[in-house]
C-alpha cells in the first residue's frame, strides 16, 4: 500500500491548530488513552437526595384543582393504546369546551400584502 504522507487538509491543519493553541495557553497537551477505570464512565448508584415534588409541579397541580372546582368539571386525561396522553389540540378550537374566547364573526378577506414601499391600492 502506498504511503502518501500525512493528510494535508486534516492532520497537518489539526497539528498546526494544536501548536497555536498550546502557544496561546502556554500549556502542552499530553494526550493519553483512557485507563480501564476511565472507560467505565461516570460513577453509578450514587445517592440522589429527594427534595419532594418540584415547585412548578405543585403550582400546576393547584391550578388544575382550582380550575376543576371553578368549572365544576373533573379533568381526567386518558391514554391511547401506545401510552400517548390524549389532550386537546391547541390548533383545533373545536377540542375546547369554552366558546367565549373564540372569535365567531371573523373577517373573511385577508389583509393586503405590504412591503416597505407600502400597501398596494386595489379598487
Amino acid at each position: 500500500m502506498p504511503n502518501f504522507g500525512k493528510d494535508q487538509d486534516q492532520v497537518l491543519t489539526t497539528e498546526n491548530s494544536l501548536r497555536i493553541a498550546e502557544g496561546l495557553t502556554g500549556q502542552k497537551w499530553n494526550w493519553r488513552p483512557k485507563t480501564k477505570e476511565e472507560k467505565a464512565g461516570h460513577p453509578k448508584d450514587y445517592f440522589v437526595p429527594n427534595f419532594g415534588v418540584d415547585e412548578d409541579i405543585k403550582i400546576t397541580q393547584n391550578n388544575i384543582k382550582r380550575e376543576e372546582k371553578r368549572l365544576n368539571h373533573q379533568w381526567t386525561p386518558k391514554q391511547d393504546e401506545n401510552g400517548v396522553w390524549l389532550v386537546p389540540d391547541p390548533i383545533n378550537n373545536n377540542n375546547y369546551t369554552y366558546k367565549s374566547f373564540v372569535q365567531l364573526e371573523a373577517e373573511t378577506e385577508s389583509d393586503p400584502i405590504c412591503s416597505s414601499a407600502g400597501c398596494p391600492q386595489h379598487k
